[in-house]
C-alpha cells in the first residue's frame, strides 16, 4: 500500500514552509475533491493524498490554531479513505482511517486540553469508518458525494 504521496524532499520543504503546507493542502484536497466529484478516483488519489501528508504536516509543526488543524487533517483522512473505498481498497481506506484516530488520541494524551476538539474529529472519522461498514460494497461506489472542504469556496 502506497503511504507516501509526497517526495521525502518535499516533505522536508513543506515541514519547513507552514504557507506552501497550507497551499499544498489546500490546493491537493480541492483538486482531489473535484476528480472525486467527477469520478475519477484514480486521479483523485494522488491529489488527496498530497493533502492528507501535508495535513499531518501542518499538524505535527502547529502551524495554524489547534482545532483548524485537526479539522484539515480529518477531512483529508475522510476523503482520502473515500477514494480508496471508491476503488475497492477498502483495507487501504480503513488503515488510513486507523492511522488518523491514533494520531488523534496520541494528540489528546499530550494536548488534554483540546480533548473536546479532538473528540469532534474522532467522533467524524468513526460516523464515517460505520458508514462505510454498514453499506453493501455494491453501493459504496457513487453513493453520496463528498462533503465539499470548508475552506472550497475561499480558494480561487
Amino acid at each position: 500500500m502506497k503511504l507516501r504521496f509526497l517526495c521525502p524532499a518535499h516533505g522536508i520543504e513543506l515541514a519547513n514552509s507552514p504557507e506552501r503546507a497550507r497551499t499544498c493542502f489546500e490546493t491537493g484536497l480541492d483538486t482531489g475533491y473535484l476528480l472525486t466529484e467527477q469520478g475519477l478516483y484514480e486521479e483523485a488519489l494522488p491529489h488527496l493524498g498530497c493533502a492528507f501528508e501535508a495535513a499531518e504536516i501542518i499538524f505535527a509543526a502547529r502551524s495554524v490554531e489547534r482545532e483548524r488543524a485537526y479539522s484539515m487533517f480529518t477531512t483529508a483522512t475522510v476523503l482520502l479513505s473515500r477514494v480508496y473505498s471508491a476503488l475497492n481498497q477498502h483495507e487501504q481506506g480503513a488503515h488510513i482511517c486507523q492511522l488518523a484516530v491514533r494520531r488523534l488520541l496520541r494528540e489528546a494524551s499530550l494536548q488534554p486540553h483540546s480533548e473536546q476538539a479532538i473528540t469532534r474529529q474522532l467522533q467524524e472519522i468513526y460516523r464515517y469508518t460505520h458508514q462505510e461498514s454498514t453499506v453493501p460494497v455494491q453501493m459504496r461506489v457513487g453513493r453520496r458525494k463528498a462533503p465539499r472542504p470548508a475552506h472550497f469556496a475561499t480558494i480561487h
